[in-house]
């Protein structure tokens, strides 16, 4: 992974007493020298925003409770909502009638940040999902919250990120 952090943009744009000026636009120019090949699976030019701190507690799945399990993180539970204009999902078997069969646990193996991450083995028709205890936002009026995951999937059909409001409200 290559990345070109914006605070070097910063330190190397022309300021002014307003500031930096930035440029209006911005070119990505991917450049390799010698023999070989060079397989690019993805080019991502995004505005970093403010640095903030991760709100999720336990996000990276390192403090265990006394069985093991991830603490802040519900178990399992089987997911039984489809989101509008998901009607594909109607067109291949589910397991909607019956438990859901594989097991959730950390693994040790596997690690982006940390020490461990989370294994959710979903056998074809299981539909299952963790929750998260709330995050409380502290928000004084509404703004926008970016959510990402890294996700390492074996055919997988789908895979949602849910928001739910203050009152268990599902924010579609």
């Amino acid at each position: 992974e290559v990345k070109l952090p914006a605070a070097k943009w910063l330190a190397a744009a022309p300021g002014n007493a307003h500031g930096p000026q930035l440029p209006g636009t911005a070119r990505v120019t991917m450049h390799y020298k010698g023999a070989g090949e060079v397989e690019i699976g993805e080019a991502v030019l995004e505005e970093a925003g403010p640095a903030s701190s991760n709100l999720l507690a336990n996000g990276a799945f390192e403090e265990l409770d006394a069985k093991g399990y991830p603490t802040g993180w519900s178990e399992s539970r089987k997911f039984s909502y489809f989101p509008p204009g998901m009607t594909f999902q109607f067109n291949t078997w589910h397991n909607s009638t019956f438990e859901n069969r594989g097991s959730v646990e950390t693994d040790n193996l596997i690690a982006h940040s940390g020490s461990r991450s989370l294994k959710m083995i979903v056998p074809a028709g299981d539909e299952k999902f963790v929750a998260s205890k709330p995050i409380l936002l502290n928000q004084t009026e509404p703004r926008l919250v970016e959510v990402q995951a890294w996700v390492k999937t074996d055919h997988l059909c789908t895979l949602q990120i849910d928001a739910d409001d203050e009152s268990g409200r599902r924010l579609d």
